[in-house]
């Protein structure tokens, strides 16, 4: 059927090289009556673009700009990205909303749910209810460079440092982290197309009073999203989305529960001698995520801090020679004490022998 209209394309390139498949397969249906589909046009490009390039002496590298789109098996690959929505619900309180969108690439089938932080705990939660919405995991999941995904940015080329907590989530679900590539803005094409989707379909022209409402309006739109006939791959994203569903792999029988690490300075008290640098551990969910919570943590270093001048107060006021080490004691006074064994570090932050001590 593409044989019959060659010529046309072929002419369309010879007149911008450069000109995209979707837009030669719109003029086709428009203005000659072609009834194929996109898949045969872009087919048929693939083979006449270098040709026509090559007769026009046009060199490689000035076709960079244009892009191949790949396909993939069901249940190979998922795509996650976010998009801001700004101050949807300003009126309520809720001064920033934000969407988290996952596509299934076979078959585009998609999740999205809105949060009010992007943060680890909110992001790794918002996976989990996708792998719940979807059945199963996907094999792989293309992501962007975040911090929650990435530990540091590098080089073109250079290998990725993933976060840990982020192999530990995939490794626990049992998927691959598939790290897009720098300078690469076309390969999360198909979740970035899903959130333009959602704002036109789901959030345009309408007023909501709550996270739980936007979350019901998406979910009432997925069956008119899997009822319609997708233009890339000519089916009807329902019945390709059930391939789909079938092929993810199982669910674990337990979630997993995600961690962050704080770093904070400690301060010096008598059960805590020194002033280095501490990593508390938790689950994210405990982390601090409001003004009461920072308040409580600001106060709770206030007191440390004053507890801390009061023990340094009376140690002063008691006289007690706590600036003596055990460099300066004289083992000879009491010879029946081994200078090896000498505790480490008292209560009171002074090096002297006494009990409990290694024996040499």
């Amino acid at each position: 059927m593409v044989d019959e209209v060659a010529p046309l394309i072929d002419a369309m390139l010879r007149a911008e090289i450069t000109i995209k498949g979707a837009v030669i397969h719109e003029w086709l249906l428009q203005e000659y009556g072609f009834t194929g589909n996109y898949q045969r046009v872009k087919l048929y490009l693939q083979e006449a673009r270098p040709r026509i390039a090559e007769e026009l002496g046009i060199a490689p590298d000035e076709l960079a700009g244009l892009h191949r789109r790949f396909e993939v098996i069901p249940g190979a690959q998922a795509q996650v990205d976010w998009g801001d929505e700004g101050r949807i619900l300003a009126h309520v309180g809720i001064p920033k909303v934000y969407s988290f969108h996952m596509v299934l690439s076979y078959s585009r089938d998609p999740f999205c749910c809105f949060t009010t932080s992007q943060d680890m705990a909110t992001f790794f939660d918002c996976r989990r209810q996708a792998f719940a919405h979807f059945g199963g995991v996907p094999m792989s999941i293309v992501c962007d460079r975040t911090k929650t995904v990435v530990r540091r940015h590098v080089a073109p080329g250079e290998a990725v440092p993933l976060h840990p907590e982020a192999v530990a989530f995939a490794g626990h679900y049992d998927f691959d982290i598939d790290v897009l590539a720098a300078y690469r803005p076309t390969g999360q094409g198909r979740v970035e197309r899903q959130v333009d989707l959602v704002r036109d379909h789901v959030l345009a022209g309408r007023a909501f009073a709550s996270i739980e409402e936007m979350d019901s309006a998406f979910m009432a739109w997925v069956p008119l999203r899997r009822a319609r006939t997708h233009r890339t791959h000519g089916e009807v994203i329902g019945l390709r989305a059930v391939r789909d569903h079938m092929a993810l792999r199982p669910l674990p029988q337990t979630p997993y529960v995600v961690t962050q690490r704080y770093l904070r300075r400690s301060a010096r008290t008598a059960s805590s001698p020194s002033a280095e640098t501490s990593i508390r551990c938790r689950p994210a969910r405990f982390a601090p995520a409001s003004y009461l919570d920072f308040l409580d943590l600001v106060l709770s270093e206030e007191l440390a801090v004053r507890d801390d001048r009061r023990f340094r107060q009376g140690l002063r006021l008691s006289k007690l020679p706590h600036h003596k080490t055990a460099e300066d004691y004289d083992f000879s006074f009491q010879p029946d004490l081994d200078p090896r064994g000498w505790c480490r570090r008292c209560w009171c932050g002074v090096r002297c022998p006494g009990r409990g001590a290694r024996r040499g």
